[in-house]
C-alpha cells in the first residue's frame, strides 16, 4: 500500500467504482507532470511503480520527442508506452508503433511563412521533428537552448525542406506568445492539417486527424479497454482531444481555462503535484 508521505490536498474525484476499475492512465508531461522547476517529485515513482504493478496502462503522451519523454520518465521508462509529437509517433520501447507525416507541400509552406516572419524582425524559428530526431535552420545558443528542452537530439542543416527523413511534426517557436504573429500566419495558410498550440510560445503543424487523443484511442482500443475506465491528464490546447478521448479527463489547475471548462475534473496544479495526489487516491479506491 502506498504511504502518503506528502499532505494530500482536497480532491476532485470519479467515484470509487470508476477508480477501481482503471485500465490505463495518460500523463502529458510538461505542465503536467512535471513542475515549474522541470522535475518531478520523487514521490511519484512508488506511484508509477504501483499502476504498473496492477496491470495499468501507463502512457506518456506530450509534444517532446521521444527522448526527452524518456529522460523525465527514465525511473520507469522501459514499462510505458510512448506517445510523442503530439500522438503523431506511438512507440512501443524503441519500436515505432505509428508514425503520422506530414507531407512535403505543408512542410514548403509552413518553412516559408516562417522564414518570412523571421525576415521581418520576428525572433522566430521553426523545428522540423522527426520520430528520432529533429531539424532546425536556426543555430545560435538562444533558440537551440529553447528547443532541446523537447528535442534532445537535433540536427542543424541548411534547408527544412530538403530532409533525409520524413516529418512528422513542424513545431513553430516564437519569443513572444504564439497567438500574436506565428498562429494567425499559420491560419492564413489554409492547411489541410491540424494547427495546435502546445505552449504559450509553441504551436504545432501536424497531419490533419493526428492528435494526443486520436494515438490514445487507437492504442487502449488495441488493448481492448474501455473509454471508462481510462483517465488522462493534461494542461494545454495539444491535450484536448486526449482528454476528450477517455472517461477520467483530469485538467491540472493550472491548465487553459478552456481546458479545465472542458475537463470532467480539475486535478491541483503540476507545482502542487496534483497529478501524483489523485493517482494515489485513485488507487487507494
Amino acid at each position: 500500500m502506498l504511504e502518503q508521505s506528502s499532505l494530500a490536498p482536497a480532491l476532485d474525484l470519479p467515484t470509487a467504482e470508476e477508480a477501481r476499475d482503471l485500465r490505463l492512465v495518460a500523463l502529458d508531461m510538461d505542465g503536467t507532470l512535471v513542475r515549474s522547476d522541470k522535475t518531478v517529485n520523487d514521490e511519484f515513482w512508488p506511484v508509477a511503480e504501483e499502476l504498473i504493478g496492477r496491470g495499468i496502462v501507463l502512457v506518456a503522451a506530450s509534444g517532446r520527442q521521444r527522448g526527452a519523454i524518456m529522460e523525465t520518465m527514465a525511473p520507469v521508462g522501459d514499462r510505458i508506452t510512448v506517445l510523442s509529437e503530439n500522438g503523431a509517433v506511438a512507440w512501443q520501447g524503441e519500436e515505432v508503433l505509428r508514425a503520422e507525416t506530414v507531407d512535403r507541400e505543408t512542410t514548403v509552406r509552413v518553412a516559408t511563412a516562417v522564414r518570412a516572419l523571421a525576415a521581418q524582425g520576428r525572433d522566430t524559428g521553426l523545428v522540423a521533428g522527426a520520430p528520432s530526431r529533429a531539424y532546425v535552420e536556426r543555430s545560435d545558443a538562444t533558440f537551440l537552448a529553447h528547443v532541446r528542452h523537447f528535442y534532445p537530439v537535433v540536427e542543424v542543416v541548411d534547408d527544412l525542406t530538403d530532409l533525409p527523413e520524413d516529418v512528422v511534426k513542424l513545431a513553430t517557436w516564437d519569443a513572444e506568445p504564439i497567438v500574436e504573429a506565428v498562429v494567425p500566419a499559420l491560419q492564413a495558410l489554409e492547411l489541410d492539417a491540424a494547427i495546435v498550440r502546445s505552449h504559450e510560445y509553441w504551436a504545432d503543424v501536424m497531419r490533419a486527424g493526428a492528435s494526443k487523443g486520436a494515438a490514445l484511442t487507437r492504442l487502449r482500443e488495441s488493448l481492448g479497454i474501455p473509454r471508462e475506465a481510462s483517465a488522462a491528464f493534461g494542461d494545454h490546447f495539444n491535450d484536448l482531444a486526449m482528454l476528450q478521448s477517455v472517461g477520467m479527463p483530469f485538467a491540472v489547475a493550472n491548465a487553459e481555462p478552456e481546458i479545465r471548462s472542458a475537463a470532467r475534473f480539475v486535478a491541483p496544479s503540476n507545482d502542487e503535484d496534483g497529478v501524483m495526489h489523485v493517482l494515489r487516491a485513485l488507487l487507494a479506491a
